[in-house]
């Protein structure tokens, strides 16, 4: 018993001069791609129930399709033509089928890319599609209400957006041009008003600004509006950052090295933004709760600094400082979605400069259980020793990080994982005190 309290004081000692932050993701796995990856994207393609990856590849004219393996790795992958310099690329159920297809804004053949799914993650010739100058932006969304999904792109050197209508079976003839600000690069459908038909909103690089444009209920939109965001906005997401019920907005500032995030008022206005510190000069941005405390956190791919900036929500939509993770060289898209499905959310970036993607695996869902305390993470269930020495070494001496934070958390009050918990398992281990607490 001496022992144990010795041990205990100790470690009070060390934690007056040592704090240890515990990590969410594990270290980024580089996927070689080719020559200018520049977006990201991930859908289940062949039907698994495991999400694949597909990034547009600028300087291949190509995108790359990896299949999943099952556990968070992929296969080789297989590459598709598509127009020239591909900039970005979505995946959605296009013709109806139930399959994911794909679609690839082509910015310097003005054109929008359709590829088909046959069922198997196999993809069928590109179709192409004119739009107007420079497209930088694809989305797929219902703009008419006919439950099929339209098209939109974003047109950097015409001002405007190009609304592709959709046949019903993933072809495409109907289309409209809408003005919007200057150099828009990004354009979205969602319902920002609360009246259950999609909204358009854009980023304009040019005019530091988002455009939105009200959809009237019958795929017809109102005169735009504007509102300011940081310097050289590249990308936005539209998700509810304040979890009361409406769409906020989000955007990645190149020129700012910030992000912005806008909140709805519920009727499609917005009120004041609030920027954030970024990495610089960050070009994507995505959404997701990667801390799994159910409000949304935001990402943001910094292309200079080849990292991403991680900013967890504190509940009420304002954000914590940002977290830098590592990625490769000119990270410059970014997308979540729990690609080893462990049940939390992973990231995904296509890094420009370095000719692959990354996969930061998210560490937050991953406790073998029944209890937590397996922190050396290979005994299953069986906590020892061993664990308590590694956990030990991690908080003071830069031992090896946790492969499962979760099994870290030893009372369960959350990360970070600090004192409390080394304490916690001390005293289960040595002195009788309550077990660890239950996994997740």
């Amino acid at each position: 018993m001496k022992s144990v309290l010795v041990f205990a004081s100790l470690l009070a000692v060390v934690a007056g001069t040592v704090a240890a932050e515990a990590p969410l993701f594990e270290w980024a796995t580089a996927y070689d791609v080719g020559n200018g990856p520049h977006s990201v994207w991930a859908a289940d393609f062949n039907g698994d129930s495991f999400d694949d990856v597909v990034i547009a590849v600028d300087l291949d004219a190509a995108i790359s399709v990896f299949l999943n393996l099952g556990d968070g790795s992929f296969d080789e992958p297989t590459s598709y033509p598509v127009g020239i310099n591909p900039l970005s690329v979505m995946a959605a159920d296009l013709d109806g089928d139930d399959h994911i297809d794909i679609a690839v804004a082509n910015v310097d053949d003005n054109t929008v890319s359709v590829l088909i799914n046959d069922g198997s993650g196999n993809f069928g010739a590109q179709i192409k599609y004119p739009v107007h100058n420079k497209p930088h932006g694809v989305y797929a969304a219902d703009l008419n209400g006919d439950n099929a999904l339209d098209l939109m792109t974003a047109n950097a050197y015409s001002d405007d957006v190009t609304l592709l209508f959709n046949d019903g079976d993933g072809t495409y003839s109907g289309r409209v041009d809408y003005q919007m600000g200057l150099r828009p690069i990004v354009v979205v459908a969602v319902d920002l008003d609360g009246d259950d038909d999609l909204d358009l909103v854009d980023v304009n690089q040019s005019s530091f600004s988002i455009g939105i444009r009200l959809n009237e209920g019958n795929g017809v939109f109102t005169p735009q509006f504007f509102y300011s965001v940081g310097e050289s906005p590249h990308w936005l997401v539209a998700v509810d950052i304040d979890d009361d019920g409406d769409i906020d907005i989000a955007t990645a500032n190149q020129g700012g090295a910030s992000i912005t995030v806008l909140k709805n008022h519920g009727n499609g206005s917005f009120g004041n933004r609030v920027d954030y510190p970024a990495g610089s000069g960050p070009r994507g941005i995505c959404s997701g709760d990667v801390d799994n405390d159910g409000d949304i956190d935001l990402a943001a791919a910094n292309f200079y600094t080849n990292d991403v900036s991680l900013y967890l929500n504190n509940g009420s939509g304002s954000f914590a400082t940002e977290i830098r993770l590592p990625v490769g060289s000119g990270s410059i898209s970014v997308f979540s979605a729990d690609i080893d499905a462990d049940d939390d959310m992973d990231l995904l970036t296509a890094n420009f400069n370095g000719g692959n993607f990354s996969l930061l695996k998210n560490l937050t869902v991953c406790c073998k259980g029944p209890i937590r305390g397996d922190v050396n993470y290979n005994d299953g269930p069986v906590i020892d020793i061993s664990d308590l020495v590694h956990l030990f070494e991690w908080m003071f001496f830069g031992g090896l990080t946790p492969m499962c934070m979760a099994e870290a958390d030893i009372d369960g009050s959350g990360l970070p994982v600090d004192i409390a918990d080394l304490v916690y398992l001390v005293d289960f281990m040595f002195s009788g005190g309550p077990q660890p607490a239950p996994c997740p």
